[in-house]
């Protein structure tokens, strides 16, 4: 048969039964650039446990042209509806762990656990999916504290979560390993009591074996641009511009037979308002809404968030510098 021809019995297949994947996919894969929020390293010898709440619901998506919106191909960004009236509900419940190293490194390990479902006219009482997802883990390293803080960030994703290349079970993970190289930069505004941060990245996707998933998402250009001010006491507002702009994706058939599909990117662009609140020297409270601007190829449905955060300090440990207590 050829190649051309498979690649598009591919893209009718994932468009009728695979379309569930993809609203799961997206939810967690945009919490996990939720959590990146600037260049200040955590305070030598601290642990911090942090527990999120995160929830989203989808009927529809930012289409391409791979797909069709009545009698014509959809544009690039034209919402469409999901097939026989689907709906997703996605919640999340995230554990993260961080830990400061030594002045200028820390390191974070997250572990997610996910409640999904999508149902249809056709199967109106598919099981829900409720398993824990792909663990991710990061370490980051400040090179300059003056004129501005710069920090690098590495993050690993491991396909630990539960992967079923059957259409009809609704997946937590995405079947793949990721490897994300991100450059933060920040800024504090002082003696204005405020900072900006911004976030660049590069996350490359590693190819799936074909057992697993016939469709690996391209690689993504991460980004993020957050101002933050202090409003009084410890009551932070934060917005941000953040998300990811994908490459195309990979059809997969066999190991060694593979098609890279036309306007399949992932991208996506969220305007994220943000409520920190510093309750004591050990807790912090965190609310969070992601509203999509731009979107291609993915879900349509704001994202809504809470979190709650403790801070150990032993005996060692050594505070880094504030974020608006100096010029840097």
């Amino acid at each position: 048969m050829d190649i051309g021809l498979l690649g598009e019995l591919f893209i009718l297949e994932f468009q009728f039964t695979k379309i569930k994947k993809v609203s799961s996919i997206l939810f967690f894969t945009l919490i996990s650039i939720a959590s990146y929020g600037g260049a200040w390293t955590l305070d030598t010898n601290s642990l911090t446990f942090k527990t999120s709440f995160f929830y989203q619901t989808a009927d529809s998506r930012f289409s391409s042209t791979n797909f069709q919106c009545g009698l014509f191909p959809c544009q690039n960004g034209e919402r469409q509806n999901f097939f026989f009236n689907g709906k997703s509900q996605s919640s999340g419940i995230f554990l993260d762990i961080s830990y400061g190293i030594n002045k200028r490194l820390d390191a974070k390990i997250q572990l997610p656990y996910y409640i999904i479902s999508f149902v249809d006219d056709v199967d109106p009482n598919r099981a829900t999916t409720s398993s824990f997802g792909d663990i991710r883990a990061s370490i980051r390293y400040n090179v300059l504290k003056k004129p501005f803080i710069q920090t690098f960030m590495v993050e690993g994703k491991a396909p630990t979560g539960f992967f079923n290349k059957d259409a009809e079970v609704v997946p937590v993970g995405d079947g793949q390993w990721d490897l994300s190289v991100i450059s933060q930069t920040s800024k504090s505004l002082y003696p204005l009591l405020a900072y900006i941060n911004l976030d660049l990245g590069y996350k490359y996707r590693f190819k799936p074996n074909v057992d697993v998933t016939n469709f690996a998402p391209g690689n993504e250009f991460l980004y993020s641009l957050e101002i933050g001010v202090k409003l009084f006491s410890e009551f932070w507002l934060k917005n941000s511009i953040n998300g990811w702009y994908g490459e195309d994706g990979i059809a997969i058939f066999t190991k060694t037979n593979t098609l890279v599909r036309k306007n399949s990117a992932r991208r996506i662009l969220y305007y994220q308002p943000e409520i920190y609140w510093k309750l004591g020297d050990k807790i912090a409270l965190n609310l969070i809404t992601k509203i999509e601007l731009k979107v291609m190829n993915m879900p349509t449905g704001n994202v809504y968030g809470i979190g709650v955060s403790y801070k150990i300090k032993t005996k060692k440990s050594i505070p880094t510098q504030h974020p608006v207590s100096s010029s840097q």
